[in-house]
């Protein structure tokens, strides 16, 4: 068995469509701010659709497969007859499909057992069988999308190239789907699969149609799966010694082939790459390679065939192709060490041209050769390398040259980083780099600290948050647990806690760490004072404004006797101490706080500084909420062109002003119809204010103050005691649970007119349910004991906070039975359904369901993962029930959502 050489990138077949993969980029920036609301992209131009999954013939004998079996391979009979008894009575008798898997030990490394080549050669053999076969690189689910969105595009060519050339990959990967789902005679080689997880849903939805043939380095959990594992072992040694002989075509005697099988471990990778060295390298014979590998430094002296034997084998292999390499172009080997520190797919290439010594020209030739021995595989602007050559070509170093050749790695990674992560223009190169710089970078190194700086700034907190406990680990241990450095990391990893939503364990961090500042750095030390106005915010943050209010303004006298009433952190302390003041229900004091600090900071920072503007807008906003909707509208009118041109009009900042903006000028038409809330709202017949009678809802509404919360801030958190209820009176609040194995659960969505927190307001015990703005939201704050009196003093009152407890737990117990046992699509209709009946509004197109989820938040809605969601979505999609924007969803026919919803069973979309 030989190999013809590394993988193509894209699915382009040998024989038959080759197709170009693009995606469209696109999507909306969350608004931080505390009055920000989400704004949705530009929606695209009007594209010709894609053609009917079911009634669409593929071209016969359609093949996409990465290149040509190798000419020369033996050995692997029983493993084709294994694939084929697994594989042909998916067609017998009509019975159920049902999907070969060759599975590999993990001792016995990655790529060097066959399985892909084995593979291949069973679908071109019996492709005649098939009216398409297919590969896809399985290694990630994004690739997966990727190959299957070639495939729709190859079935597609001719009438509809246009239609499948526009589509993104999520839909046209959905469409391929959809094709597979509907039709039979085909066979799909997913390649390479990490975890049976990236194919569970594929491997569901597929089952009965067609073939599935899997590759894979795990030996386990695919009998759960529905799949047949066939495990591929080494060649026999008569095997081995044939494919030698066959390779190499020299007079060498039997003996010294097998002597040789037996040196290489019989693996068929160390076999072919041994024989492709003999046979093109002049004066080396098999004798002559046998000398040579015994005289290899890293030479294994007793090899056997599985586990790390078998990798030190591979790298003497490779270590005597990198000596031949080395002869040719010195710089060659040097590149192929760095390329071995970082993540093995696609690092760009342009971070090698910042190699000393060597220019552009000379890394393209060295890459090049390195290319032609299939040691690695050129992209366009990319280069990818085995994760075996990787591997071996470390071990082949000592500990000292590793530790050389990984420094070397991390500056050159180092240099390729842009400047400011936290520059929109910037956050593709940091996209790109981002895998690499998780490989090579020491985790307490600065670069780190960009690359969570950019992480965070594009709103990726999970990641950030990870890497920077992986950062606070690295300098702790360095520098020890009270280094200034080690404060400081510490600070920073329960900033990302928080904002990765868990405000309680921020606020429990900073309450943790402050005592250990005050005692090591001293009461006013800088990062004292910091790490004190982050508890507070955090304190905020978990729900308790009027103890970040209190805390802020007992820092401020500090901050100003320490920095200076000048100073940028005793202004950041200022703001920060009237936008509390302002959320814990005192707009007017925070309009006026405003109102005296934006003059200084103008004069300390100029008048379009970013800080300034933030001020600006701050002062706007609570000019608002005070209850002058006129002027927050002209404050916004005046900014809104500023923004835009000191930021730019796609910067998240100008689109929190245009929305702002907006919002207040509907605020504006709204405070002329009424001075009361309750009056010029039409609360909804099924909220707390629906049931609760109208003359009692003005007095409810005295009870109460005035708080607003911005996107993604949290009202309550989950599993806290609370001491006040919020009535919402505007935007959409997510309810989130926790389910038996620690996932989180999107429980409902509260919307005006609904109360939260009431239960542990009422009780004094734990509120199990966490409250999440999901748009900007303003609330009427009760505090417990008010609530309590108002009901007590009225029983109508009483009855309807009753009758409002009971639907809600009524509709999350039904919600959780209507989603087990049925269909993604099903589940996905029903919740659409509800979601559109409880917060929809009628528009010309349809009913426009105003709550802005994402697809992460429906799956967790309706217990699905996030793939499924989005097929379902683009199923129904296709059939013409449902238009999508960025988190938003239009229902465009009722009639057929209601019927899907009330399925049992779903028919393929005609």
């Amino acid at each position: 068995m030989s190999s013809s050489g590394r993988q193509a990138d894209s699915p382009g077949p040998s024989e038959g469509v080759t197709l170009t993969h693009s995606t469209v980029g696109g999507g909306a920036y969350r608004i931080g701010s505390a009055r920000d609301v989400s704004i949705s992209a530009p929606q695209l131009s009007a594209r010709p659709p894609l053609p009917d999954a079911i009634t669409t013939v593929a071209p016969a004998g359609l093949t996409g497969l990465p290149r040509r079996p190798a000419a020369v391979f033996v050995g692997r009979d029983q493993a084709l007859e294994r694939i084929g008894r697994a594989l042909v009575p998916a067609n017998a008798g009509g019975g159920a499909g049902r999907v070969g898997v060759i599975a590999q030990a993990a001792l016995l490394g990655l790529g060097g057992i066959g399985k892909s080549e084995l593979a291949l050669q069973y679908a071109t053999r019996y492709r005649d069988r098939y009216r398409v076969v297919w590969w896809a690189e399985a290694d990630s689910p994004e690739q997966i999308e990727i190959f299957l969105a070639g495939l729709a595009r190859a079935i597609c060519a001719g009438s509809h190239s246009v239609a499948a050339g526009q589509a993104t990959v999520d839909e046209a990967a959905a469409w391929a789907l959809a094709w597979l789902t509907n039709h039979d005679g085909w066979l799909l080689v997913l390649d390479n699969v990490e975890d049976p997880a990236h194919v569970q849903s594929h491997l569901a939805q597929l089952s009965g149609r067609g073939h599935i043939l899997i590759t894979t380095r795990l030996g386990v959990g695919w009998r759960e799966h529905g799949c047949t594992p066939i495990d591929l072992d080494v060649l026999t040694p008569g095997a081995a010694a044939r494919l030698l002989a066959d390779l190499i075509g020299t007079d060498a005697s039997a003996e010294e082939l097998a002597e040789l099988a037996h040196d290489l471990g019989f693996l068929p990778l160390a076999l072919t790459q041994a024989a492709a060295f003999i046979a093109h390298t002049p004066g080396i014979g098999v004798t002559a390679y046998r000398w040579l590998l015994r005289d290899s430094p890293a030479r294994a002296h007793q090899v056997t065939a599985v586990g790390e034997d078998a990798k030190r084998v591979i790298a003497q292999v490779w270590a005597l192709t990198r000596t031949r390499i080395a002869d040719l172009d010195p710089l060659a080997p040097q590149l192929l060490e760095l390329l071995s520190c970082y993540a093995p797919d696609q690092l760009p290439i342009g971070v090698l041209h910042q190699l000393r010594g060597s220019d552009e020209v000379q890394i393209g030739s060295a890459l090049g050769l390195l290319a032609s021995y299939n040691m690695i595989t050129i992209g366009e602007d990319t280069v990818t390398v085995h994760r075996l050559v990787q591997a071996v070509t470390l071990v082949g170093l000592t500990p000292k040259e590793q530790a050389v050749v990984r420094s070397q790695a991390a500056d050159l990674l180092t240099q390729a980083l842009p400047a400011d992560p936290k520059a929109i223009g910037n956050w593709p190169a940091y996209g790109r780099l981002l895998a690499h710089a998780r490989s090579v970078l020491p985790p307490g190194s600065p670069a780190m600290k960009q690359v969570i700086g950019y992480l965070g700034a594009s709103g990726d907190y999970t990641t950030a948050r990870t890497l920077q406990q992986q950062r606070y680990e690295a300098i702790r241990d360095a520098r020890g647990p009270e280094h200034h450095d080690t404060l400081a990391a510490r600070a920073d990893l329960a900033t990302w806690t928080g904002l990765a939503g868990e405000a309680l364990r921020a606020r429990e961090q900073y309450g943790d760490l402050l005592p250990v500042c005050v005692r090591v750095l001293g009461a006013e030390h800088p990062y004292t004072l910091t790490a004190q106005a982050n508890l507070a915010y955090w304190a905020g943050q978990t729900g308790d404004a009027a103890a970040a209010r209190d805390q802020l303004a007992a820092l401020l006298p500090v901050r100003r006797r320490v920095s200076g009433d000048a100073h940028p952190d005793t202004l950041g302390t200022r703001a920060h101490l009237a936008t509390w003041t302002g959320r814990a229900g005192d707009a007017a004091d925070a309009r006026q706080r405003f109102t005296t600090l934006l003059p200084i900071i103008e004069r300390v920072l100029g008048p379009e500084h970013p800080e300034t503007l933030g001020a600006r807008a701050e002062l706007a906003g609570w000019t608002g909420e005070a209850g002058d909707a006129a002027r927050a509208r002209e404050e916004y009118t005046a900014l809104v062109p500023i923004r835009t041109r000191v930021s730019g009009a796609g910067h998240p900042d100008t689109l929190a002003a245009e929305a702002n903006l907006a919002h207040w000028t509907r605020q504006e038409v709204i405070a002329r119809g009424g001075d009361h809330q309750s009056q010029v709202v039409s609360w909804p017949r099924d909220s707390f204010m629906g049931m609760l009678p109208p003359d009692l809802r003005d007095p409810l509404l005295a009870r109460g103050m005035r708080r607003v919360f911005g996107p993604g801030d949290h009202l309550i958190a989950g599993n806290s005691s609370v001491s006040a209820a919020f009535l919402v009176l505007e935007g959409f609040v997510k309810l989130h649970g926790t389910s038996d194995d620690g996932r989180p659960v999107l429980l409902t969505v509260a919307g005006a007119g609904d109360m939260i927190g009431m239960e542990s307001s009422l009780d004094g015990g734990p509120q199990l349910e966490a409250a999440v703005a999901a748009s900007r939201v303003v609330t009427q704050v009760l505090h417990g004991k008010n609530l309590s009196l108002f009901l007590d003093h009225h029983q109508q009152a009483e009855r309807a906070m009753a009758r409002f407890i009971v639907r809600k737990l009524r509709l999350i117990v039904r919600q959780r039975t209507e989603f087990s046992g049925v269909s993604v699509l099903i589940r996905l209709a029903r919740a659409l359904d509800a979601l559109a009946a409880a917060h929809g509004r009628r528009t010309e197109s349809g009913i426009r369901i105003e709550v802005p989820l994402s697809h992460a938040d429906i799956a967790t809605l309706i217990d699905a993962t996030e793939p499924s969601v989005q097929r379902a979505i683009s199923d129904l999609r296709r059939r013409g029930i449902i238009v999508t924007g960025y988190r938003h969803i239009v229902v465009t026919d009722s009639a057929a959502l209601d019927a899907i919803g009330r399925a049992e069973e779903v028919p393929p979309a005609g």
